[in-house]
């Protein structure tokens, strides 16, 4: 269901689109070209400006979805002309409401949605009072071997305490019967894993291995192959990370600004925000 709804929303992204798009003329022999409308062409440019919104993994599923809508986009414009429809007065109000739209999007574009001036000194307030977002956790780079039945897992460890080689345990572990959850864990921070996990494996050593450790996933032994003890990221090191988050919220606050200037207010109270940020809704004002 979850994969459905993906997909009806990017869909909709495609029928959305900001730009409505009408094939170009070009060369026949342009290597580019998807399609021909009797002497109009419509290349890979028309098709890739219609799914710019669309995100990158889907972008291929629904590049036919965008073609038949260029496709008729103009067989269909094309006859609507010839029939006058663009004349009459209901289109034109309809495509005034559009051109306010596309106006106001291009507007948002233009003189909110970009960078803001962001000072260093604001750069370096915010570091200072946000210090805890700035802050890494101990970490190990770890592999494991997971087995459900502890007696297996028993067996493994006396051949570990033996001398044999965890990683060449790890590689044959079909072999000794070890759960296909086993394998290189990469990088864990303190805290992502289970609670019984964490309590033994972060007390290790670079190069050690863990005694038997059961979780709900089977019974673990851990070869602990590097660490990285918990430290704050520098301000160089996220000085680009806050200016741009920093710019983020003073392009919010410009929009608020110019929604209250509008004196924007929403009396319908099943569409009215209750957070206090709300910027329909201001101090003193009543909702009605």
């Amino acid at each position: 269901m979850m994969r459905k709804n993906t997909y009806y929303i990017i869909f909709i992204m495609i029928i959305m689109a900001d730009v409505c798009i009408l094939p170009c003329f070009a060369d026949e022999k342009s290597s580019n070209v998807i399609a021909y409308i009797g002497k109009e062409s419509i290349t890979q440019q028309d098709l890739d400006e219609l799914t710019r919104n669309v995100p990158e993994p889907f972008r291929k599923a629904f590049a036919q979805k965008a073609l038949e809508r260029l496709i008729d986009t103009y067989v269909f414009s094309k006859i609507a002309k010839e029939k006058g429809i663009d004349k009459k007065s209901e289109f034109i109000a309809r495509l005034e409401k559009e051109k306010a739209r596309i106006l106001a999007e291009y507007f948002i574009e233009k003189n909110v949605q970009v960078p803001q001036p962001v000072s260093s000194e604001e750069i370096q307030k915010y570091y200072e009072q946000h210090a805890d977002m700035f802050q890494t956790k101990d970490k190990i780079k770890a592999s494991q071997l997971v087995f459900k039945d502890q007696k297996e897992a028993d067996q493994v460890k006396k051949k570990l305490d033996a001398g044999e080689s965890f990683q060449s345990l790890l590689k044959n572990k079909e072999t000794i019967q070890a759960s296909p959850k086993s394998g290189d864990l990469g990088w864990i921070e303190k805290g992502k894993m289970p609670k019984a996990f964490d309590e033994v494996v972060f007390q290790l050593k670079k190069g050690e291995i863990s005694p038997i450790v059961q979780t709900a996933l089977g019974f673990h032994i851990v070869l602990v192959e590097d660490k990285a003890m918990a430290s704050k990221k520098t301000l160089q090191e996220v000085e680009a990370q806050i200016r741009s988050r920093i710019s983020s919220e003073k392009q919010a606050q410009l929009k608020k600004s110019y929604i209250e200037k509008a004196q924007v207010r929403i009396v319908d109270e099943t569409y009215q925000k209750k957070e206090t940020n709300n910027p329909f809704i201001f101090p003193g004002q009543s909702h009605k």
